[in-house]
């Protein structure tokens, strides 16, 4: 896997693109999401995210935890639409999702396309145009964790929510997964459990519907579905206690997002330990919403 990391930073602009995956089945009234499902898939629709990563330092001797600083690694917003339809050949026909940021005036840009069918929704293939980092940290940080070295926290982030780490430099060109990722399984519900990533690709992550909560955003409150993501990157048949991925999902799609990654053991520029560790949380927050009169 190491020599995958130096890859990591390609993938921020089609992060937002799996998190509109989040807003493509809810279809009913005041926020109440509802188990019959219709997608605002309409050319045209925009969602607008904040995304801030912070970083917890503290020493951890002999099992005992002292706080240091906390830290906030970067905020920005990042802009989400769907762009169009588009086929290949006769038989498959996808919808563009494109997100995109801005960063000293230049724009980054990435693809994902996807297909709905009646057992769930997949992504196909994704699509760059050029170098995809999340903009500069106020200090860089590598670090190492589950025994491999990191060298950008937002960049791992973004790994672990696309669900894979490329294999090299990413062209222009639209490039097709080895097989379907299922982004959803149908039908939606309380309970429902389904595989984002089987084992071995690269290591085995699963989507859980685990239940219903309230959550208030800027003095607007959401009736949603609470769905984690959980992770083996041993493939060991354990669900790691270090990563978590918490979604919710109102009506009008993702509300919020949150990457919790713990214990990540820090790194000085010869790439040796500092002996402190850092908890880093990843948060996305819904701040517009502009969906077509057709949804």
């Amino acid at each position: 896997m190491s020599n995958l990391l130096k890859n990591l930073k390609q993938l921020a602009g089609g992060l937002l693109a799996v998190l509109l995956l989040s807003v493509l089945f809810w279809g009913c009234d005041e926020n109440t999401p509802s188990d019959s499902f219709t997608y605002p898939l309409e050319v045209g629709n925009i969602w607008e995210y904040q995304r801030t990563i912070t970083m917890i330092f503290y020493e951890d001797s002999s099992g005992v935890r002292t706080n240091l600083d906390t830290v906030e690694s970067g905020s920005y917003a990042v802009t989400t639409t769907v762009a169009g339809v588009h086929d290949f050949g006769d038989t498959l026909s996808t919808r563009e999702i494109v997100s995109s940021y801005h960063e000293n005036g230049e724009e980054f840009v990435r693809s994902i396309y996807y297909v709905k069918t009646s057992s769930g929704l997949f992504s196909m293939a994704y699509r760059g145009n050029g170098p995809f980092g999340y903009p500069k940290q106020v200090e860089p940080h590598q670090f190492i964790f589950h025994g491999h070295i990191f060298s950008d926290v937002a960049a791992f982030s973004n790994a672990l929510q696309l669900g894979y780490f490329p294999t090299g430099s990413e062209s222009d060109s639209i490039q097709f997964y080895s097989q379907p990722v299922q982004a959803l399984a149908f039908p939606f519900k309380v309970g429902g459990e389904w595989d984002y990533r089987p084992p071995g690709n690269p290591f085995h992550q699963g989507r859980h519907v685990v239940g219903r909560t309230n959550l208030s955003l800027d003095s607007t409150s959401y009736d949603c579905y609470q769905v984690n993501t959980r992770y083996d990157m041993h493939d060991d048949g354990t669900w790691d206690d270090n990563i978590a991925i918490t979604d919710y999902y109102a009506r009008e799609g993702l509300v919020q997002r949150e990457v919790i990654i713990l214990g990540s053991l820090e790194l000085d520029s010869q790439g040796e330990p500092t002996g402190r560790k850092f908890d880093s949380h990843d948060r996305y927050e819904l701040t517009h919403v502009i969906l077509s009169d057709a949804n």
